[in-house]
């Protein structure tokens, strides 16, 4: 079953869902529309991809058994070009410009686009640039807060050593907050318990520390 429904309490605000699962060797990108439909998209090595709260894949590598069939029926779908699951979700009848990112997923690919493109060198702290863009929402403040954020950097391959670190924001403004490593696997830790203090007494001296 998708991940669907209400996001108030007493009222019909909704969306669908979307998941990055990711390991050494690949990564998806699952996405649900209903309560059934659902469409995975492989993002193999070397490429690229974001994702925000929305309907974003094109040509799926895997979907729901009756997907097709139902997209058919409704009309979505002709039956006789490439299965197009975002258009297929919007009706089946939208302009290319609808189908084109917009808002954090259109600026969260220019942003990989600009840091993480040939040639360039894209680690954990070019990530946290790209969280902490308050001007596309990528960062939310105002009505709605983006209170955490993590990163994850996993090995380069399957048989490559070392360990995961997973990089948390040690304070609720993720537009300004540090990141901690963390270290999941064998041998690891989560840091000096030393370093917390002196970076939560910076923040709230630089006039950020709003505690929510």
């Amino acid at each position: 079953h998708a991940s669907v429904g209400s996001c108030e309490d007493g009222g019909r605000w909704s969306y669908e869902n979307g998941f990055l699962f990711a390991d050494p060797t690949e990564a998806w990108v699952l996405e649900t529309a209903g309560v059934h439909w659902w469409a995975a998209e492989r993002v193999g090595p070397g490429k690229k991809r974001n994702i925000s709260n929305g309907i974003s894949i094109r040509k799926p590598d895997m979907v729901h058994p009756g997907l097709k069939d139902h997209a058919k029926a409704k009309g979505y779908w002709d039956g006789k070009s490439d299965f197009d699951w975002k258009l297929a979700m919007l009706g089946g009848s939208s302009s290319a410009a609808e189908l084109e990112p917009e808002g954090r997923e259109k600026a969260g690919k220019e942003w990989l686009e600009k840091l993480a493109g040939a040639g360039k060198t894209f680690t954990w702290r070019e990530m946290s640039q790209i969280l902490r863009d308050t001007d596309s929402g990528i960062c939310m403040t105002g009505g709605f807060e983006s209170t955490g954020s993590q990163i994850s950097v996993l090995p380069a391959s399957a048989d490559q050593k070392g360990p995961t670190v997973h990089y948390f924001t040690s304070n609720s403004d993720t537009s300004v907050g540090c990141y901690k490593p963390f270290c999941f696997s064998p041998g690891g830790g989560v840091g000096s318990s030393a370093t917390t203090k002196p970076v939560w007494e910076a923040y709230r001296k630089a006039g950020k520390g709003k505690v929510r």
